[in-house]
């Protein structure tokens, strides 16, 4: 509520000051509107037509993206930050699924350590 009064009031002190640069000592309409106008533009911005949009985006997709440099490359980090190791192994933790009796049998145990590391090999191109 207190935020309606202190828009109601800044905007009748600016019809005010309106109605003075007129020389009129009574606020008219015409004041409190062109104040209320002035605080919209003020305060909210229209978005650019859709016709101006295309036209800048025209002008703007008619240039070339420029060439990078011949010395520009990409960047990577240190090869011990790199994920890209050609001996990538995998290694599984010894965990078992507990076993549980269901009608009076017992769950196999699947989960188990392997035997040999599985070897990942990637291929740079």
């Amino acid at each position: 509520m207190w935020e309606f009064y202190g828009y109601v009031t800044e905007l009748l002190e600016d019809a005010h000051i309106y109605a003075n640069h007129a020389s009129r000592p009574e606020i008219e309409i015409s004041d409190i509107s062109l104040a209320l106008m002035s605080r919209l533009t003020y305060s909210f911005q229209q978005p650019p037509q859709r016709e101006l949009l295309l036209q800048l985006a025209g002008t703007t997709n008619t240039l070339p993206i420029p060439t990078p440099p011949a010395t520009a490359s990409m960047q990577l980090p240190y090869e011990e930050y790199c994920l890209v190791e050609p001996n990538y192994q995998m290694d599984y933790p010894d965990t078992q699924i507990p076993s549980a009796a269901h009608n009076n049998q017992q769950l196999p145990q699947i989960i188990k350590k392997a035997k040999n590391p599985i070897q990942i090999t990637l291929n740079k191109s």
